[in-house]
């Protein structure tokens, strides 16, 4: 299977290992990217923008807070819009999240697929792509799953497991020494334990 994101993810079937279903997957991903990296914009500029208005240090006085933690507010907010500039990053995933859907379209119009030519397509926007977030790809590839099919038991072979950590920390680390594995592989540490105990 092409990791266009570079997640290690292995199928249990040849279902969820298609051209088409990993451009699905990516997109997937680059939209959720996108979304994130367009909300901490936002947010920051609100920040801001509040903190900087002369309303704000009308309010500070109100509620006993010292104007230089304002200012200081106003500070933090600004270096972090520069430095990591957000909105930069979100239209990169914008772009991205953009060849992929049209990559879908290509593949829906062509009559006779070849793998290997869509294969190849997908390395070729992999080129761009910035760190993989790998609890996020598996995720995607999760929803991509979802998205197009209904049958409980391929759902079942090909889901992966992500931990809840993972789930909340997925915009924030790569996780990349972990290995995603396959839903109905997966064993909680309690049981692993307790059969540790019972042998």
């Amino acid at each position: 299977m092409t990791e266009a994101t570079g997640a290690t993810i292995m199928p249990a079937t040849d279902y969820a290992s298609g051209p088409k279903f990993d451009a699905l997957r990516n997109a997937i991903y680059h939209v959720a990217r996108r979304n994130y990296f367009d909300l901490l914009n936002r947010l920051l500029n609100f920040v801001v923008i509040i903190l900087g208005a002369g309303v704000a240090a009308k309010s500070a006085e109100l509620f006993h807070v010292k104007e230089l933690s304002l200012e200081f507010g106003v500070l933090i907010a600004a270096t972090m819009q520069l430095t990591f500039d957000f909105g930069y990053r979100a239209r990169t995933h914008e772009i991205l999240q953009m060849k992929y859907y049209e990559m879908l379209a290509d593949i829906e119009l062509d009559p006779a697929p070849n793998p290997n030519r869509w294969f190849a397509k997908l390395h070729t926007i992999a080129a761009g792509e910035p760190m993989p977030m790998r609890a996020l790809d598996a995720l995607a590839y999760n929803a991509a799953l979802d998205a197009t099919t209904s049958d409980p038991e391929i759902r079942k072979e090909n889901r992966l497991f992500v931990p809840f950590m993972h789930r909340r920390l997925r915009h924030i680390f790569a996780f990349h020494s972990h290995q995603y594995t396959l839903e109905s592989e997966h064993r909680s540490w309690w049981k692993r334990n307790n059969n540790g105990l019972e042998s």
